[in-house]
């Protein structure tokens, strides 16, 4: 299993458990195997990934060479100057799972760790860990987040009632907060009410709706930022029992 031995105890369930149902949210240094981290950063690093925005409003996956074409001054004037008022977002980023569920991705660590996330054994971590009987699923993407790259804030609410939790696995070293990239919970009054840094091997979840956001990454950063992101849902794609990218 990709989760360290430390993160399969007893006491550390217990104080996740009890540490996301007081503050909606939790930080968990170590969650990952620091072997089983690397391998998973080595594929990450290697993947094709597309640049992931909703300049204009609407979501969009860009080729890198149909995004290098662009006139990037033009396009970087009007996302950020939308971002200004509006939900906005740019990043690197390829769709985990809909790769395995389609076949487009069938080996390496990432469809395993895809898979082991979802399979009972995984579930079940997820499930004593949020203490909530109802995740059924683990939805994946690869994200990396260079000089300039955002998230703006939102609360992950969606019509379908689906998302319970997100998650974000981080996959970056003596990452600084001077570079951005942190993952920023705000309250009611617009205040960081808490922060967390991207850190080596380290698990993030909170509780869905809450706001939240990534703040932008620094052009001085001195390394990408590297993580898998997603939601614990309620709800469980249809796949056939035999379905290679997830065990069941």
């Amino acid at each position: 299993m990709f989760v360290s031995a430390t993160a399969q105890t007893p006491a550390f369930i217990e104080a996740a458990r009890r540490d996301l149902a007081q503050a909606g949210r939790v930080h968990l240094p170590g969650f990952l195997d620091d072997e089983a981290a690397e391998l998973l950063l080595a594929d990450m690093a290697g993947l094709d990934y597309r640049i992931v925005t909703n300049a204009g409003g609407a979501t969009q996956d860009i080729p890198a060479q149909a995004f290098a074409k662009l006139d990037q001054r033009q396009f970087l004037s009007q996302l950020y100057g939308e971002a200004k008022d509006e939900f906005r977002f740019l990043y690197d980023g390829v769709r985990v799972s809909e790769a395995c569920l389609n076949g487009t991705m069938t080996n390496g660590p990432l469809v395993d760790f895809f898979a082991t996330m979802n399979d009972s054994r995984g579930l079940e971590l997820f499930r004593a860990i949020t203490g909530d009987p109802r995740v059924m699923y683990l939805d994946m993407l690869a994200s990396r987040y260079r000089g300039g790259h955002f998230l703006t804030a939102h609360n992950d609410e969606q019509d379908d009632g689906h998302r319970l939790y997100a998650f974000v696995f981080n996959f970056s070293r003596a990452w600084k907060a001077d570079w951005g990239g942190l993952l920023a919970f705000y309250d009611a009054d617009g205040h960081v009410a808490e922060a967390f840094t991207p850190r080596w091997g380290a698990l993030n979840i909170f509780k869905v709706p809450q706001d939240h956001a990534v703040t932008m990454v620094a052009p001085f950063a001195g390394a990408a930022r590297y993580s898998i992101t997603g939601w614990m849902r309620a709800k469980r794609p249809g796949l056939s029992p035999d379905h290679p990218a997830v065990r069941g």
